[in-house]
Parts: C-alpha cells; sequence; structure tokens
C-alpha cells in the first residue's frame, strides 16, 4: 500500500467493455475497508472487462482518485455517503475531457492499494489506517465540491478546482476582501443532470492578504449564494 499513483494503467492495452458505473459497494474486513465499482456495458448487462484504469492517492486533498477508462461514460450513482471510518463520501464525476473519474474521500489518514476484476468488471480499492495525517479535506455543501486550494496560502495565478450541481452547471467564484468585492468570474461545470461535473476557475490576479473566497450559485428563488465558503491569504 503506497501514496501516490496506485495503480497507473491498470489495464492498459486491455480492450474494455464496461460503459456504466452501476453500483459503488463496501465492506470492512480484518483492519481494512473495500470500496468495489461495479461496471457493466451501457444496458447494464455485466462487463467482463474494465479497460484501463488509473489509481491515485491524493493524500494533500484527502482523496483517492479513479480515472475510469474512455469508454465508461454513464453512470447509474453520482454520489454515496458512507461515513466509515475511513471512508466518508465516494462521487462520480464527470471530468473536463468528458470521462468519469471516482473521488473516494477518506475519513482518516491511509495507506490503499488498488486492483481490477474481470467477469465481472470491477475496480477494488483496499484501505488499511496509516500514514501521516491528513492536514486538509475538500469543503463539501450540498451543489459544490472543492478540492483544492487545499491551504491556507496561495498565489497568482489562482486555480479553484474541484466539481459541482448547479443548475445548469454555471459555477460562479467570488473573491472577497471585507465587505467588497474585488474578482468575480463563471465558468460551466463538465455535467450537472446525470452525475457531478468537474470545474476549474484561473483566476490571474487579485486582492492581497486575507480573503474570503465563495464558489457556487446564486439561488434561482431568493438571489441569494448557496456554494462552498473558505479564507486565503493571498501573496
Amino acid at each position: 500500500m503506497a501514496d501516490g499513483a496506485l495503480a497507473s494503467g491498470l489495464l492498459d492495452g486491455e480492450d474494455g467493455d464496461a460503459e456504466l458505473v452501476s453500483g459503488l459497494r463496501w465492506n470492512a474486513y480484518e483492519g481494512c475497508e473495500r470500496l468495489v465499482v461495479e461496471l457493466t456495458t451501457a444496458g447494464g448487462a455485466p462487463a467482463t472487462e474494465p479497460g484501463g484504469v488509473r489509481a491515485e492517492l491524493l493524500r494533500e486533498m484527502g482523496i483517492v482518485r479513479l480515472q475510469l477508462d474512455d469508454l465508461v461514460t454513464s453512470t447509474a450513482i453520482a454520489d454515496r455517503v458512507v461515513e466509515r471510518r475511513l471512508v466518508d463520501r465516494v462521487y462520480v464525476v464527470r471530468s473536463l475531457d468528458g470521462g468519469l473519474f471516482v473521488d473516494i474521500h477518506l475519513g482518516s489518514a491511509v495507506l490503499a492499494r488498488a486492483s481490477v476484476n474481470r467477469s465481472p468488471a470491477e475496480v477494488i480499492v483496499d484501505l488499511q489506517a496509516g500514514g501521516p495525517d491528513l492536514e486538509t479535506r475538500p469543503i463539501i455543501t450540498d451543489s459544490t465540491v472543492v478540492v483544492s486550494p487545499t491551504g491556507k496560502k496561495g498565489d497568482y495565478p489562482l486555480v479553484v478546482e474541484g466539481y459541482a450541481r448547479t443548475f445548469e452547471a454555471t459555477v460562479v467564484l467570488r473573491m472577497r476582501q471585507g465587505n467588497r468585492l474585488d474578482v468575480e468570474t463563471v465558468t460551466s461545470a463538465a455535467d450537472y443532470l446525470v452525475t457531478w461535473g468537474e470545474y476549474q476557475f484561473e483566476i490571474p490576479q487579485g486582492p492581497n492578504g486575507n480573503v474570503e473566497v465563495f464558489v457556487g450559485e446564486d439561488s434561482a428563488q431568493d438571489g441569494q449564494e448557496s456554494g462552498a465558503y473558505f479564507n486565503l491569504v493571498m501573496g
């Protein structure tokens, strides 16, 4: 079990027939926790080959990320709340390039290992407590998740990224100092109807010092902000 790339190209070069994330299941055994991503064909028939899969332990974000094969383009599941000792939540996300990845949000510091099954096609992540403590974790709200920046300090250009399920995939970012609005920009997430959609902002310049960052949407009902807030020291 390790940090970083757990299994880059688990089945690199194999022809997969999996097209749909059909299920997520997890259990505990011998001091470990196991998460299984179940894959099927688009019609729901059992798939035999998961195709190329890349797995990484992103400890600085508190996430294990599974980048699925290019053929896996749909999902029956958007997210799950697990709330176990090692696994908190799981999100299925459409990336900006159109593919799908699965983010496993960790409940505590872990060592991790990834593997695959054939017939049926599955991706398996085994977790065991260990390694350095998690210093930061994603910021989670009902419609917005921020996975980076993870620290309290930032520099320009500032990259803010995560995933959202906001109305019509519109994601707003605002930066404030006190009551003054210094930066306001809008982007589109990669999905919102089927599953969570990845977004990314790059802010070339803005205020220095203590700033409050908002990422989310304006409510269609009352215009109030709905999303994630966090503070950074810029410069």
